[in-house]
């Protein structure tokens, strides 16, 4: 009111400096902005600085969590593979195990079927020669 300032921002060496604010007026405007900023303003940033210590520290836990578990989960793909890959394997042995079976049961059936028509086609030459 005595500087006749609406806003604070305007409170400028140019209104402090008139003969009608006294040295005793500016000590207790002093007293008064001093006792503020250690009541109010700077409890409230040391409270802000101890959140923002709390909250680092536990970005830094999350992250090392985040990196075990990450580790964790490669190690569990890992496994994934090496399974699929001996299912694959034990897939594989058995096919080309059942082919190798399939295989020799057609090779005797055709040589079967093969010596049987040899011989019923020997038999019908020799009958149609009597």
């Amino acid at each position: 009111q005595e500087l006749n300032v609406t806003n604070p921002h305007h409170i400028q060496a140019c209104f402090l400096n008139r003969r009608s604010v006294t040295k005793e007026k500016l000590i207790g405007w002093l007293e008064t902005v001093c006792y503020i900023l250690d009541s109010f303003s700077v409890p409230l940033l040391k409270n802000a600085v101890r959140k923002i210590d709390d909250a680092t520290e536990r970005i830094d836990e999350l992250q090392k969590e985040k990196i075990v578990d990450q580790q964790t989960i490669i190690k569990l793909q890992e496994q994934v593979v090496k399974k699929n890959c001996d299912e694959l394997n034990d897939l594989k042995s058995t096919v080309q195990t059942e082919m190798k079976s399939y295989s020799s049961v057609v090779q005797k059936t055709c040589s079967s079927a093969l010596s049987t028509r040899k011989d019923r086609s020997c038999c019908q030459k020799r009958h149609r020669q009597r």
